[in-house]
């Protein structure tokens, strides 16, 4: 209260109450308003902030509340930027709530936190972000329900670049399920869906991963989020590619392209194009294949990419070649994935590499180089407890080889991912 206010600058002056009153007021009297008996008068207020060093807003408490407000204000358009990959901007407004960080409420001081977490985990700074979440009392951010909210799907995502993809799932459940205020936080909530519809379909469950996309895609539409839309579009894609739907696919990736229309992004259209091929190179138009892939990986090189996405986009250009017939090209290809493996951090990316390699030696007849590299994209899935795409090449290479053990080993795989997805280790 002002009165408390008051007093801590009184005292802070090294001032009595004498002093502090004398010429304008009874020291009892400014005794009543330090006990918030009684009121300023209007006329004294100027000088009695002069006296006590501060300004007749800060003394009132305003000066507080509109930099509170204003930290607010900066917080939640960093948030928006953070989505939209604006990080520069994003960045510029944590600055300038910053600056007025002396005036954070605990949650305020929760909120920042948060934001700085999203910025470095699109700077792929996965560690520090880990770190700073980890730096958060739960109980306290729990207090704070929206909050609360963000914290858990940061925490998912978090997760899900570790390589933790069951404790992905669960905190983006566990997200789901706190009773957040909708109206408020509805991107954040469509947000959500599409992290765990990309987590379900990135572990192997298709079924689940489509659910949850198509909730994120009706909320997306509802609000006009064009590109969380476009980034929904090429994960159904995605998963309608997977399950051998070519057709649908295509369409729905084309559809992802008109949308860039109105949100030009040369790294999503990199994304499509790579999408496009993978496509093509299942329905067996290698020329096409090779066309899209192309397209791809030259927009990546010039966006300075992730190795992560480049590697994606030269495994396609590798088996479209391989396919053709034209080896010399495929063993350029497979020399350049060779080059970026080790920059390499992601298993997903890691096995189906080895995989690449393994059929790229499997086509000019090395079999101890095939199965040599296969057996490598088997462990690198295991370790990383990607238990569908492990029992899948085990029991390519156990029905290529003839090897009963591979094929026993391939059940227990599949056996282990679908007991995981039956006890909902990560919900459901």
């Amino acid at each position: 209260m002002i009165g408390d206010r008051i007093k801590e600058l009184r005292i802070e002056k090294d001032l009595s109450v004498e002093e502090l009153a004398d010429g304008i007021l009874s020291p009892k009297y400014i005794q009543d308003i330090e006990h918030n008996i009684r009121h300023i008068p209007d006329d004294i207020l100027p000088e009695l902030a002069s006296r006590l060093g501060t300004s007749v807003d800060s003394l009132l408490g305003i000066e507080k509340e509109t930099n509170i407000r204003k930290a607010n204000e900066l917080l939640d358009s960093a948030l928006r930027y953070t989505y939209r990959d604006l990080l520069d901007l994003a960045k510029d407004n944590i600055l300038q709530a910053k600056g007025l960080e002396a005036d954070f409420s605990k949650e305020l001081r929760v909120k920042l936190s948060l934001v700085e977490c999203l910025t470095l985990i699109k700077e792929e700074e996965i560690d520090d972000a880990y770190n700073l979440i980890q730096s958060l009392d739960s109980v306290d951010v729990e207090r704070y329900n929206d909050l609360y909210f963000i914290y858990l799907r940061i925490y998912g995502v978090i997760h899900f670049y570790r390589e933790e993809f069951w404790k992905a799932i669960m905190s983006f459940h566990q997200a789901i399920n706190v009773k957040v205020n909708f109206e408020k936080h509805p991107f954040e909530v469509g947000v959500s869906y599409f992290n765990l519809g990309m987590t379900y379909a990135y572990i192997g469950n298709l079924s689940w991963g489509e659910q949850h996309l198509k909730k994120a895609e009706s909320i997306f539409q509802d609000i006009g989020e064009i590109k969380q839309l476009t980034d929904t579009y090429i994960n159904l894609g995605n998963i309608y590619y997977r399950r051998r739907d070519y057709e649908d696919a295509l369409d729905i990736y084309k559809k992802a392209q008109n949308l860039l229309i109105y949100n030009s992004d040369l790294r999503t259209s990199s994304f499509i194009f790579n999408n496009i091929g993978l496509v093509y190179l299942e329905l067996k138009n290698f020329k096409k294949a090779i066309e899209y892939g192309t397209r791809s990986l030259s927009l990546k090189k010039k966006l300075n990419s992730f190795p992560t996405d480049i590697m994606n986009t030269l495994e396609i250009l590798t088996k479209s070649h391989l396919y053709s017939n034209e080896k010399e090209m495929a063993e350029f290809y497979i020399k350049e994935i060779q080059s970026y493996l080790p920059k390499v951090t992601t298993s997903m990316t890691k096995g189906h590499s080895y995989a690449t390699i393994a059929s790229y030696y499997k086509t000019i007849g090395n079999t101890a180089k095939y199965i040599e590299f296969l057996n490598g994209s088997i462990d690198t899935f295991i370790n990383a407890e990607l238990l569908y795409y492990a029992a899948k090449y085990a029991y390519e290479l156990g029905k290529e080889t003839g090897n009963q053990e591979l094929i026993c080993k391939s059940a227990s795989l599949f056996y282990q991912y679908h007991h995981k997805l039956e006890n909902k280790e990560g919900g459901n």
